[in-house]
């Protein structure tokens, strides 16, 4: 497992090239860390149904192609802001439009069933990495407490490589600089209790 920077909302092929150029001529000497091509996706945008992010989500036609450079870690972003209730078909469909390129899905929702995750990655044709986006609802499900977030990070051990601690609200003041440093101490201890390695911050 390697680390890397993420860079979300590519829309085509072109702007990985041209990101990847960038990228290549910044990064240090001897640094293994790829660029992480981000393309996000939805309930919505999978089954071809009028969103208002259709500005940002590319077409799902168009996926494959955008993860077709075998350079970067293709990570593809699927959102779904209000639940659902089948949700393997919805990874399932979504993998399958990510093509041959993808390498990793990341589950931007709040606490989604591990039992769907695990059914919908068994149609991928490629063992694919798994992130689990914890965000601000997440966090208030368990109250903000670190100790029930390890445990609630517990239930999804087997289907789960990587966790990405997203605190991003303004209402959240602790956030700079102490909360930085609790969340990166907790991605500390969820990693050595979960055995998930470089867990995001």
């Amino acid at each position: 497992m390697h680390s890397y920077i993420a860079i979300t909302d590519f829309q085509d092929s072109g702007q990985v090239s041209r990101m990847l150029g960038v990228f290549k001529k910044y990064l240090p000497p001897h640094s293994k860390r790829k660029l992480h091509v981000g393309v996000m996706a939805s309930y919505k945008t999978l089954h071809g149904l009028p969103t208002e992010w259709s500005k940002v989500f590319a077409p799902k036609e168009k996926i494959a192609k955008i993860f077709s450079c075998d350079q970067t870690y293709n990570c593809l972003h699927y959102a779904s802001f209000s639940g659902e209730d089948h949700l393997s078909e919805s990874i399932s469909k979504a993998v399958f439009y990510g093509g041959r390129g993808i390498d990793a899905i990341q589950l931007d929702m709040t606490w989604p069933d591990p039992g769907q995750i695990a059914q919908g990655l068994d149609a991928s044709s490629k063992p694919l990495e798994v992130i689990l986006q914890v965000g601000t609802e997440a966090f208030k499900a368990v109250k903000n407490s670190s100790k029930e977030l390890v445990l609630r990070l517990s239930d999804y051990e087997t289907v789960i490589d990587r966790v990405l601690l997203d605190k991003r609200s303004a209402e959240e003041s602790q956030w700079m600089p102490n909360g930085c440093f609790r969340l990166l101490m907790l991605s500390v201890r969820a990693s050595q209790i979960l055995g998930l390695s470089r867990p995001v911050v």
